[in-house]
C-alpha cells in the first residue's frame, strides 16, 4: 500500500505493508493461481538468494540478515491466543520525513483496520521505538509484550523499541 501526492510530479508519500495472518491468509494465498503461488513462493527466494551471491549488500552484516526470523520464536505466542489467530498484521509501515504529521501514515494505517473491521479480527503490530503512542491514538492500543523478550538469546535484545499491540476485534461480531 502506498500514499502519494498527485500533481506535476507524482511523489509517494509513504508506504505500508500489511499481511492477513491466520486461516484467513491462507485462504487468500490459496486463491491465487498456481503461477503466482509458485512465483512467491520458489522462483522469487531463488532469484533473490542467487542475486544476493552475485550482487551481495556490502552494507549488510550477513550474520543479521535472519535476525527477524530467529527472534520469532520468543515473541510466537503472542498470536496464538484464539482472539488474535486472525488478525491483520502491519509489517511495516514509514512516511517520509517531510510528509510526517499531514495524515498519510493514518491513512496507510485506516486500510488495515478497515479490512479487519470487514472481517470482524484484530490488527497486530511491532512499533518501532518511541512510535506506538501514534498506533495507540487509532485503536491499536493493547499492549501484550516485547519483541526484545527473553534475554540475551533473543537475538534483538538490546534493540530499542519492540512494543508488541494489537486493536480490540474489529467490525462485526
Amino acid at each position: 500500500m502506498v500514499s502519494h501526492l498527485q500533481g506535476q510530479s507524482t511523489s509517494i508519500t509513504g508506504v505500508a505493508v500489511w499481511m492477513r495472518k491466520g486461516s484467513g491468509g491462507d485462504r487468500m494465498a490459496a486463491s491465487q493461481s498456481w503461477l503466482a503461488w509458485f512465483t512467491g513462493r520458489f522462483i522469487i527466494p531463488v532469484y533473490n538468494y542467487l542475486g544476493s551471491l552475485v550482487w551481495p549488500n556490502r552494507a549488510a552484516d550477513p550474520a543479521k540478515l535472519d535476525v527477524l526470523d530467529r527472534a520469532m520464536p520468543f515473541t510466537a505466542h503472542y498470536w496464538k491466543t484464539p482472539e488474535r489467530l486472525e488478525n491483520w498484521y502491519l509489517s511495516l509501515l514509514g512516511t517520509g520525513p517531510e510528509y510526517q504529521g499531514h495524515g498519510y501514515g493514518k491513512e496507510l494505517l485506516r486500510w488495515g483496520m478497515e479490512r479487519a473491521s470487514e472481517e470482524g479480527i484484530c490488527v497486530s503490530l511491532v512499533s518501532a521505538n518511541n512510535k506506538h503512542g501514534f498506533y495507540k491514538r487509532y485503536g491499536v492500543d493493547q499492549e501484550v509484550g516485547y519483541a526484545t523478550e527473553g534475554g540475551e538469546e533473543n537475538p534483538i535484545h538490546d534493540v530499542a523499541g519492540g512494543m508488541i499491540l494489537f486493536s480490540q476485534k474489529l467490525g462485526k461480531k
